[in-house]
Parts: structure tokens; C-alpha cells; sequence
């Protein structure tokens, strides 16, 4: 689930003059991608009021309170940043994917502050969208600003991953967390980009433990690891969640490897397997009967099937015959 980085309520999408926002209906504030934000700020300047039209909000507003919430599209920790065109206004903005969020407040302001128009190659480019760095050493609760468009050039050298993380350190709520999952589940699943485990299944940090690889396949090292999750751990349910659109849905063994050597100019017995996908209900099956069918695994143990839909966000059970 997307989440407002200031009330934690669902966001939802909103197609404003051809540009796709996430909006919040309670605190009215809008998260913009990256790559849209320049085209938001020149080209489409003078219709902010319109969003605010929309998303007025519930009054006045703290711009910065929710500087360190995950943000809504990456769930990076987010940071403060000057806007490159209006190097006055602040906004959180994410050090990862680019993106920002603009409460009524600041947008108010960007419609009456002077906005230089861009050209089609600067409204293309993406490093358009935030600003220089900011140095407010005066203010602790602002997180130190982070360059995550880091070039050669650059006055500031950090790499983006760790500053990021710096910026997740400085507001980190989980160290109290135990080791065993707080909803006693373990979930198999894949490691394709697109799945949010924990939101899809309305869980949080510490509730499940996540084993992913290409598939969400049972391997003997995933089941390495269910067997741990239960006889260590103490999980009691385990789920085995497939997708739509999964990449194994395209390949063969026989295809693939081929496809390897030839690129490689090598050959490998390791994988044996790269476990391609014929039919996606079928796959999950066999995955339950593979963990039904070994001896560490008890039968009391509830084990369920799913398929997720990249798509809709959907998940569809899948039980065994």
C-alpha cells in the first residue's frame, strides 16, 4: 500500500493534465515522480491551484513532518531539499527515486513564486528535479541534505545508498523488534521488484519472515530456510506467492542456457536448473506439494498458495486438488 508520508493514510491516483500523482485526501498532499516534477513546476505552474482545489487538506500544515516516513513509491527515508526552480521552497523529496511531495501550502506558493520556463531537453531530464545543496547545521531535526545525483562534479561525494541510509538511521524505530516474526508466517515468494510483500499482506516490519528468489521457488536452500523459520523461529503458517508476468514465464532451460553460453563464451553445469514456468497455478501447486511432502515440515503447519497481480495488486488463492 502507498502510504502519506505526513498521516500514514492510503494515497490515492490521480491523473492531473497527463501527469500521474499519488494524492492524500486527509492532509492534501501530492507525490510527484521524478521525472514529471520539472514539467509540474514550468509547464503546469499556473494550474497548482486546481490541486489544491482537490486536496485542500484539513488546514494548516507541518511541511516537514513526516520528513523521515519511507516514501510512497520506493519507501526510501525521505530528506529536505531545495526546488532547483525555486531555490526558496523546501520539500521532502525521496534520495532514491527522485520523487517529492508538495503539501497545499508549498504549492500555494509555487503558483505565485517566478518559475523560468524550461526547455524540452531540461524538462526531459530527470536531474531537473531537485535542488543544490542546503546546509541548515542551525536546525537538528532537518536531516542533513543528500545529493543522490552524485557526479564527479559534485561538491558532495557520498554515495546515495549510504546517505540515504543516514537519513533512515537518524529516525530508525526498530531495533527493539525481536528476532521471531510477530505473526508467527513465513512467506516464499519472488525477488521481482514490483512485489511489496509486507503491504500486499497489510503486515510490517517484524511480523513475517521473507524468503525470496527467482520464482519463489522451493529450492533446497528455501527450504533450508522455511525448516529454520518454523523449528527456530516458530513460524506457523507458510505462503508461496507466484505473480502475473513473472520473467521464468519466458524462458526455457534449454533457451536460456543456450542464451548464456553464447554471451559468456562459457559453459556450467551450476544451475541445473533455472526453474522455467509453464503455467502459473500449476507452479504454485507444485511448490505446496514439495513443502506438504517433506518430513521436517509438521502437518500442523498451514501452508496456502497465491498468485499476485502485478497489475491490480490482487492476490488469487491457488489450493491443491
Amino acid at each position: 500500500m502507498q502510504s502519506c508520508p505526513t498521516c500514514r493514510l492510503h494515497l490515492e491516483s490521480v491523473d492531473w493534465h497527463g501527469i500521474k500523482a499519488l494524492a492524500c485526501r486527509s492532509c492534501g498532499g501530492v507525490w510527484l515522480r521524478a521525472a514529471d516534477i520539472p514539467v509540474a513546476l514550468a509547464e503546469r505552474r499556473s494550474d497548482l491551484a486546481e490541486l489544491n482545489a482537490l486536496y485542500p487538506g484539513g488546514g494548516t500544515t507541518d511541511s516537514f513532518a513526516g520528513l523521515n516516513a519511507p516514501c510512497p513509491d520506493c519507501f526510501t527515508a525521505l530528506v529536505i531539499q531545495p526546488l532547483t526552480l525555486v531555490q526558496s521552497e523546501l520539500a521532502r523529496t525521496c534520495p532514491s527515486c527522485g520523487g517529492i511531495w508538495l503539501d497545499p501550502d508549498t504549492r500555494s506558493r509555487l503558483a505565485e513564486a517566478h518559475v523560468p520556463p524550461l526547455d524540452a531537453e531540461e524538462i526531459s531530464q530527470p536531474s531537473s528535479v531537485i535542488g543544490q545543496e542546503l546546509v541548515l547545521e542551525s536546525d537538528p531535526a532537518i536531516a542533513p541534505p543528500i545529493d543522490f545525483l552524485t557526479t564527479p562534479e559534485s561538491s558532495d561525494p557520498r554515495d546515495p545508498i549510504l546517505a540515504a541510509n543516514d537519513a533512515y538511521v537518524s529516525s530508525f524505530r526498530y531495533g527493539h523488534m525481536e528476532r521471531e516474526p510477530r505473526r508467527r508466517i513465513a512467506v516464499l515468494t519472488c525477488m521481482d521488484a514490483r512485489m511489496r510483500v509486507y503491504e500486499m499482506l497489510g503486515l510490517e516490519a517484524g511480523d513475517l519472515n521473507v524468503i525470496r528468489n527467482a520464482g519463489g521457488i522451493v529450492t533446497e536452500d528455501t527450504l533450508r530456510s522455511l525448516i529454520l523459520s518454523h523449528h527456530l523461529l516458530g513460524t506457523q503458517e507458510f505462503y508461496v506467492i507466484n505473480h502475473t508476468d513473472c520473467g521464468l514465464l519466458t524462458i526455457t532451460d534449454e533457451g536460456f542456457r543456450a542464451k548464456l553460453v553464447a554471451s559468456t563464451g562459457a559453459s556450467s553445469a551450476i544451475p541445473a536448473t533455472f526453474h522455467p514456468i509453464k503455467d502459473l497455478r500449476e507452479n504454485v501447486r507444485e511448490q505446496l506439494r514439495r513443502l506438504r511432502s517433506h518430513p521436517w515440515i509438521p502437518a500442523s503447519i498451514r501452508i496456502r498458495g497465491f498468485i499476485y497481480d502485478v497489475r491490480t495488486g490482487s492476490l488469487d488463492e491457488v489450493t491443491l486438488p
